[in-house]
């Protein structure tokens, strides 16, 4: 009886730690300042996770470049340059071939 007490109370104390800690801490990854810089600033975070793939030097950097690149491949601009960018980035971050990431673009942006 004891272990299902103390097994109940150590779930009732994740529980609430993950409710309350976990919204912070994702609001400081999603709001990051240098994150927002590098998806405005597409080419240096290319070629910045590109050598981050090859020799990580600052592993901070190289999450944020990775992030920046995640949120520029899966980007809503489905204008010429917007697609351009994702298909760019789509090639650095996902594992695919040409053609399966032209056939996610084109279904990304087909009411475009």
């Amino acid at each position: 009886m004891l272990f299902k007490v103390s097994v109940f109370f150590a779930l009732i104390v994740t529980v609430v730690a993950g409710i309350t800690l976990l919204p912070g801490f994702l609001n400081t990854i999603t709001n990051n300042d240098q994150i927002k810089t590098m998806v405005r600033q597409p080419d240096e975070t290319f070629r910045y996770f590109s050598l981050c793939k090859h020799d990580v030097q600052d592993v901070d950097r190289c999450y944020n470049a990775y992030s920046a690149a995640v949120e520029i491949a899966e980007s809503k601009d489905c204008s010429p340059e917007g697609i351009a960018l994702k298909r760019k980035f789509k090639g650095l971050v996902e594992h695919g071939s040409a053609s399966v990431i032209d056939s996610e673009i084109k279904k990304e942006c087909a009411s475009y």
